[in-house]
């Protein structure tokens, strides 16, 4: 590039924009100064790019140099090119589109203006932006550009853009704005439109001024129309606002139609509301958003109809709509609009305020604090008394007081006139001027410390809500002593203040900083602060003063300090520099020893309320209700439970909390669930008295509502009240309907109970008895004193029976039969007597007539008994004649068994006869008496076959010991035949048992044994045959057959025939 030379002159031309560039400033200072607004700060900006490109076209026509021209052409396009991109942003901000203003939108509209500048800068290199220049008219020092082709696109092409799309912004905006704002509005389009029509005449060389830019001067005019709208109609204070605008900012959607129930206008509210996946459009008929939005329906139906719906759509959200008519100039046109309003929030605000009014009627009823509503009596204007009109569980059981609504405090508590006239005064004035107070008083009606807060609902009414504060009372009362003697010490302790440095020096401390260190206050500057206050050649780990020098904030610790011998609390707060940064802190030391104490105190409070709730006497569970999808309650949750809960339900506690009913007591369906339901949903507590049978136990359950759809239940085991209970109904029944007479007695002997039985046997009524003795009932000269009896069991405390005579009221004498035991209290100490009485005058002489005649069969018997034992040994004794006579060996084998088959027989009848007993015989005597009997039978020495018996001591019957002695008789013949033949040696063993409740009996030898082949059943033996029919009837035994080492022979059978005596 040549060197420039500058040479400029005064010419018509620079005055002009001189002008020009002083009424562009004066416009663009005008709009900076409101610059608060969007479109005051883009049009200062805008004014400012133009002074800039009147500023440098004022110099470029001053300029007698081509190339001093050229230069200051160049920066006429800084200007030149910012003025179209800042109008657009103007237009936007005007319009009242900011959402379009944005930073990357702005760097992207200035893209090609910078483009542009570059390529202006290089232009020699290329000639893009102006090809040539010449000379314009003489004497007008201007010159002629012949333009390139990217002045063509960006300064026509892309500049025209901007000014066309900013125009039609402003001119579309003025359309829809209030008619107050279309003149000012009017005056913005023409200032943006005079600029660019000069600017046309210029480029297209139409020019009046050949050469000369009229564009400039154009931009001057547009700085005095703005300049006009902004001090005449104050252009930038008071903005329009486009109908468009306000129909979209409105929150509520709107839909307007026509007579025809065709859309011609809506909201983006609308939009959003009815959520349709078709977008809304004009013209389009109102009943089309059914197909989609059916609940939309209740307004297409009620067109006509002004009043309010209430709609909600399937998203849940709620909506108001209402439909007004818009009138024309002659009145109604047809034209109506729909308003939707979205209520959901405020139908969420109803059901919560619902919600919250079962939670404070729950809260009421379940609140810790005492609530009373109570009405004032007045006499002269003056309280005397009040009602109470109602009160909370709570109020019972904090006062004690009970089935006190309807009642006066005095017929409550009396003496309450005298003792506390204080509180009718406060109760009368809160009533009277409903002026709400707080204050704690001391009944001592009650013996009770109250704080208690009171205001009234209406005049002449109040309601108190108080808390019993007896233990708090009596603590503070403590403290106010330990407070008063610390007061006394240390009356003129503040709290100690000191400035720290960034190094932990004491820069500055207060007098109370120096009382307690012991230090003046003068020694204690440039001190360390941790070996003043903590006594410690260090900061303590937490130093709240590190904290705010590193972080720049308040900070708070708490330390126990020996050196000063309490809890100190350790307020820092930053001292800040120059730069922002933390310097050093103010130190605020407060003594917290007696708020440690306090809050120990309530620790220790706290850990005995919960040791109690963990201790407590009853159960106590909180649950929660589960509903199913139509919202009735199928179960409950176990939320918390005490620990009594698991030892009254044996039921770990850990292992239920969070499970449902059914899975923490393991059955089909929640126990109790309705009665529970009941109390949780209607907010009523209820009691439950019940038998629960997984547990097989009874219980005693107060249920509370808790929280929101949420019970409590508080429990207690009743199963040993309530088998108490029953057995006591028991035996109050066994006493009144018992067939045997029995009374009760005092100490004393008189008569205190005198039950149906005994009515009937003595023939005295209860009230005759009750409260006399027993001497009505004693014969004349019984020689058994009742005292005496009575004496003995009261002193032993053991039951005494006896049989005497009474005398009946009819003066007959009865036997009876008499228990009297004693009556003890639970330290076991005599208290009574109870006797019972059994008539047994009838059962005497039964017993006598029965006593006759068991003598009279026992005698008979007997005589029976000797007689058959006679009639056997008869034909025992035939049998054994006849045997003589018979020459043939099996023959008279056969008498000889039968023979001792009768003797066996007959040996039963004989131990009858000598046994006292005449139904039973004892089976070892009898069995050993015939063992030896068949021993001498056979002529056995002992010597050569021994015979031994295991025989159990029992006695049976004749059913069954006849068919035991048969068999034995069998066997043991049967052993002494063929067991030992040629002489042999051995051994007979009988044995008979008793095994797990079952007799088992045995014959056994160890003889040859049986030939093989036998049947041991019986065969042809008529002996085996008959043992195996005796075994198996009647006995009901079956026999089992050994052949081992011998033989032997077994039999068990039950026990049911024999009686073991």
């Amino acid at each position: 590039m040549p060197p420039v030379s500058a040479a400029f002159i005064l010419t018509p031309y620079t005055v002009v924009y001189f002008l020009s560039f002083v009424i562009c400033a004066i416009a663009g200072t005008a709009a900076w100064r409101r610059r608060k607004t969007d479109a005051g700060y883009w049009l200062s900006w805008l004014m400012a790019a133009a002074s800039l490109w009147c500023f440098f076209g004022m110099l470029e026509v001053s300029a007698t140099a081509t190339d001093v021209k050229v230069l200051l052409s160049k920066f006429e396009y800084i200007g030149g090119l910012s003025v179209p991109v800042f109008f657009v942003i103007f237009a936007l901000a005007y319009t009242g589109q900011q959402r379009w203003i944005t930073r990357r939108n702005v760097s992207l509209a200035f893209i090609i203006p910078v483009l542009t500048l570059i390529l202006t800068a290089s232009n020699e290199a290329h000639s893009l932006i102006w090809t040539s220049f010449e000379p314009g008219p003489a004497g007008s020092n201007l010159i002629y550009y012949i333009h390139g082709p990217w002045f063509w696109f960006s300064n026509i092409g892309y500049t025209s853009l901007c000014v066309l799309a900013g125009s039609l912004l402003v001119v579309r905006f003025a359309f829809n704005a209030n008619k107050d704002f279309q003149p000012r509005t009017a005056l913005v389009v023409i200032g943006a439109i005079v600029p660019w029509v000069m600017g046309f005449l210029y480029v297209f060389d139409i020019n009046p001024l050949p050469a000369f830019d009229l564009t400039r001067v154009a931009f001057s005019f547009s700085g005095l129309l703005f300049l006009f709208a902004i001090l005449r109609w104050r252009l930038l204070d008071i903005m329009p606002v486009a109908y468009n605008v306000v129909l979209d900012a409105i929150p509520d959607g709107m839909l307007i139609i026509d007579k025809h129930n065709r859309i011609v206008d809506f909201n983006r509210a609308a939009v959003m509301m009815i959520e349709t996946s078709q977008p809304i459009s004009l013209g389009q008929r109102l009943e089309s958003l059914t197909s989609e939005a059916s609940w939309f329906a209740a307004v297409t139906e009620n067109i006509s109809t002004p009043a309010g719906l209430c709609l909600k759509t399937p998203t849940g959200r709620h909506l108001e709509a209402g439909i007004t008519d818009l009138g024309g100039e002659n009145g109604s046109n047809g034209n109506r609009v729909i308003f939707l309003k979205d209520i959901t929030e405020r139908k969420a605000a109803e059901q919560a305020l619902t919600r919250s009014e079962e939670l404070y009627r729950s809260l009421f009823e379940n609140m810790l604090n005492g609530f009373s509503h109570c009405r004032i009596i007045l006499e002269d204007d003056l309280p005397v008394d009040f009602v109470y009109l109602n009160v909370n569980r709570t109020f019972t059981e904090l006062t004690g007081l009970k089935n006190v609504i309807g009642k006066r405090v005095t017929e409550v508590i009396p003496g309450i006139h005298q003792t506390n006239p204080e509180l009718l005064e406060i109760y009368g004035r809160v009533a009277a001027t409903g002026i709400p107070e707080v204050f704690e008083t001391y009944l001592p009606g009650l013996d009770m410390w109250f704080d208690i807060s009171v205001y009234s609902p209406e005049t002449g009414y109040f309601v108190a809500v108080f808390d019993v504060v007896t233990e708090r009372k009596r603590f503070e009362t403590q403290l106010k002593k330990a407070a008063s003697d610390w007061e006394t010490t240390f009356d003129s302790i503040t709290d100690a203040i000191a400035i720290i440095d960034a190094d932990h020096r004491i820069v500055r401390a207060n007098r109370s900083l120096a009382a307690i260190s012991g230090v003046s206050g003068d020694s204690l500057v440039g001190r360390h602060c941790y070996e003043i206050i903590h006594g410690t050649d260090k900061p303590l780990p937490g130093c709240p003063h590190m904290c705010t020098l590193t972080e720049c904030r308040q900070a708070t610790a708490e330390f126990p300090e020996p050196a000063l011998g309490r809890h100190v609390e350790i307020s820092t707060s930053p001292l800040l520099g120059s730069g922002g940064n933390s310097i050093g802190s103010v130190h605020i030391i407060k003594y917290i020893t007696e708020r440690k104490k306090i809050e120990t105190a309530l620790q220790e409070s706290e850990s005995r309320l919960r040791s109690l709730y963990n201790n407590m006497a009853e159960g106590v569970a909180l649950h929660h209700l589960i509903f199913d999808d139509s919202g009735h309650p199928v179960n409950y949750r176990i939320i918390d439970a005490n620990l009594q809960f698991e030892r009254i339900l044996g039921i770990d506690r850990e292992a239920i909390l969070g499970k449902t009913a059914t899975e923490a007591y393991g059955v089909q369906e929640a126990p109790y669930l309705s009665e529970y339901a009941g109390v949780a949903l209607s907010g009523q507590p209820a009691r439950l008295e019940t038998y629960f049978p997984p547990l097989d136990r009874y219980f005693d359950i107060s249920i509370a509502p808790w929280g929101q759809q949420g019970f409590a239940t508080i429990f207690t085991d009743a199963t040993e009240r309530q088998r108490a209970w029953e057995a006591k109904s028991r035996l109050a029944t066994i006493v009144e309907f018992s067939a045997d007479a029995m009374i009760g007695r005092d100490l004393a002997g008189r008569i205190t109970s005198w039950n149906k039985a005994a009515e009937r046997i003595f023939g005295y009524s209860e009230e005759e008895m009750l409260g006399h003795t027993s001497e009505l009932l004693l014969p004349y000269g019984d020689i058994t004193s009742i005292d005496n009896v009575l004496e003995q069991i009261r002193r032993s405390g053991q039951s005494v029976s006896f049989e005497t005579l009474r005398n009946h009221k009819d003066g007959t004498v009865i036997d009876v039969a008499v228990t009297i035991s004693p009556v003890n209290d639970t330290a076991g100490k005599v208290i009574g007597f109870s006797s019972i009485a059994r008539d047994i005058t009838e059962s005497k002489k039964a017993a006598a007539r029965i006593k006759r005649a068991l003598e009279e069969k026992e005698l008979l018997l007997k005589e029976i008994h000797h007689r058959v034992k006679n009639n056997m040994q008869v034909i025992s004794s035939l049998l054994k004649m006849q045997s003589r006579f018979v020459s043939d060996e099996p023959t008279r084998q056969m008498l000889r068994e039968s023979e001792e088959r009768i003797k066996s027989m007959s040996l039963v009848y004989n131990k009858l006869y000598e046994s006292a007993d005449l139904a039973h015989i004892n089976i070892r005597d009898y069995a050993q008496e015939l063992v030896h009997n068949l021993s001498h039978a056979y002529a056995m020495s002992p010597g050569i076959v021994r015979i031994s018996t295991e025989i159990t001591e029992a006695a049976f019957d004749l059913d069954t010991a006849v068919p035991i002695g048969l068999i034995i008789n069998e066997l043991v013949t049967n052993s002494l035949k063929y067991a030992f033949p040629d002489g042999r040696r051995g051994e007979i063993i009988v044995s008979l048992k008793l095994e797990n409740g079952r007799y088992s009996l045995s014959v056994k030898d160890n003889g040859i044994g049986l030939p093989e082949g036998f049947d041991a059943r019986g065969g042809r033996s008529l002996g085996l045959r008959l043992v195996t029919a005796l075994a198996e009837h009647p006995l009901g035994g079956k026999m089992t057959v050994k052949r081992d080492a011998g033989t032997e022979f077994s039999f068990v059978f039950e026990q049911g025939g024999p009686n073991n005596g």
